[in-house]
């Protein structure tokens, strides 16, 4: 080997051996990392565990975890709500051009 190529050869095997080194470790965040505590068997009993999943069910479904809405209140029919126009309009009450209709 030639004086010339002797620093692209040895470029090239870092660099070989660098990909090698890092393709054997995981990537950040990737796991399974086993640093997590060895649990034992649970000391409750399975009609405990089917109690409290009873009494606080997994959340699923569309909305989960938002708060229930307050029931909406029933339709007004035509009649009323010309009627409430009317009243707004004898009062003084003038809305926007084309809200009307």
């Amino acid at each position: 080997m030639s004086a010339r190529f002797f620093p692209l050869a040895s470029t090239l095997a870092w660099t070989l051996i660098a990909g090698a080194a890092s393709a054997a470790m995981p990537a950040s965040g990737e796991g399974p990392f086993f640093n997590d505590p060895i649990r034992g068997p649970s000391d409750l009993t399975r009609a405990e565990v089917m109690a409290m999943a009873i009494q606080s069910p997994p959340a699923s479904g569309e909305g989960n975890g938002s708060q229930t809405t307050a029931p909406t209140p029933q339709p007004v029919d035509r009649e009323t709500v010309v009627a409430e126009l009317r009243d707004a309009m004898a009062q003084g009450f003038r809305p926007a051009t084309g809200d009307i209709g």
